[in-house]
């Protein structure tokens, strides 16, 4: 809800983020209520669309600001979160799509992981700090993971130039 109601500035984002936000919520209920597999491949792939797409429009609408203030380092932060959960929706996309894609010390390959789980290791990938014993089993999900590294990367760096050139400018 904090997500939708931070893209509401404009009619169409709202509209948008307020429809993936409903499907989640929906599909989530459905596969509740039924047990289906295609209703839980569903909620697994709509949030990623959602994360994504209000990642982009605050990470937009940061660039697009003139001053640096309390609220657009906070907005910052919040978009290198919104990162690693997209991330973490997307590696659990890939998983259900390609299964095995990931080795995971600890757990068995048929073992039920959760959202937790995925965040943890998106996170692990985006830091590139490598905390859990997660490995991209397959030529494409090691290939995806080394993305999700380079994004991780390369978004505090471009960030951190971007605001010293913003408060160079400044003074």
């Amino acid at each position: 809800m904090s997500a939708i109601f931070t893209i509401s500035g404009n009619r169409l984002h709202l509209i948008i983020g307020s429809f993936f936000a409903a499907l989640s919520i929906v599909l989530n209920v459905l596969f509740y209520l039924t047990g289906e597999a295609p209703y839980y491949q569903a909620s697994n792939i709509v949030p990623l669309f959602f994360f994504g797409f209000v990642t982009i429009i605050i990470f937009s609408s940061i660039l697009r600001e003139r001053k640096i203030n309390i609220d657009i380092i906070a907005g910052a932060i919040s978009v290198y979160f919104l990162i690693g959960i997209t991330w973490a929706y997307g590696i659990m996309v890939m998983e259900l799509l390609v299964p095995y894609s990931f080795t995971i010390g600890g757990i068995e390959p048929n073992q039920l992981r959760y959202l937790p789980d995925f965040i943890s290791y998106s996170f692990s990938f985006l830091t590139t700090t490598g905390n859990y014993d997660v490995v991209a089993a397959t030529p494409f999900a090691r290939m995806i993971m080394m993305f999700e590294m380079i994004t991780g990367t390369l978004y505090i760096a471009i960030l951190i130039l971007w605001l010293v050139g913003k408060l160079v400018v400044r003074e």
